[in-house]
């Protein structure tokens, strides 16, 4: 009898601990699918800035650079009206691809707003945050776009910041925003630099 009622409460333990190994499992992959964008299968814009506040966190703890790229595919609404919005998806999902490939394991990528997207690359300065968008830019324009007639490429402008001492996720998303505008308004397909707050300094500057 003990023998019988030891063996029935181990595999009620082990029936239970199946389902909480279950229940996790089930559990993360909500959090995750929560967190990525279906089109693009970065990750939304909630799931970005979790990611980011995060490293940030990490960042303030170690004294480790960080600075981030934000992009912005260039006449996006012109692809939209002139081919359509399922070419234009077709676009986003190349230029998210790409980013997917050319990003390292560290960095943490993710569509933002409608063709804008964000990298964070923690460990970098701005140098090295430039040479990332500059080559990013340089490698996308030259891609065709499955589905779209094999002629076209397609561009994007980049706002490049590097975070300052315990900057705030919003203010250096803020930064490099403005960078963005300066390269949309300086004609699009470049990369322009966030100026560095009054006070403070950058580790690195451009060359």
């Amino acid at each position: 009898m003990i023998s019988q009622a030891m063996g029935t409460v181990f595999s009620v333990a082990s029936a239970l601990l199946f389902l909480v190994i279950l229940a996790r499992d089930v559990i993360g992959d909500v959090r995750i699918l929560s967190e990525t964008d279906a089109l693009s299968r970065l990750l939304n814009r909630g799931g970005f800035e979790d990611r980011a506040k995060a490293l940030l966190r990490k960042a303030d703890a170690g004294g480790r650079p960080m600075a981030l790229v934000i992009c912005d595919l260039d006449h996006f609404k012109d692809i939209n009206d002139t081919f359509g919005h399922a070419s234009g998806d077709r676009v986003i999902r190349a230029f998210a691809g790409f980013l997917r490939d050319t990003a390292s394991a560290g960095h943490v990528a993710g569509r933002i707003g409608g063709e804008e997207f964000a990298i964070l690359l923690p460990g970098a300065n701005l140098v090295t945050a430039r040479l990332f968008a500059e080559a990013t830019r340089t490698a996308f324009c030259g891609l065709p776009v499955e589905g779209l007639p094999s002629h076209l490429r397609f561009t994007a402008s980049f706002g490049v910041a590097e975070r300052m001492p315990r900057e705030t996720l919003s203010d250096l998303l803020s930064r490099a925003d403005k960078a963005l505008y300066e390269a949309k308004r300086g004609g699009r397909d470049c990369v322009r630099l966030a100026s560095t707050p009054a006070g403070t300094r950058s580790s690195a500057r451009s060359p």
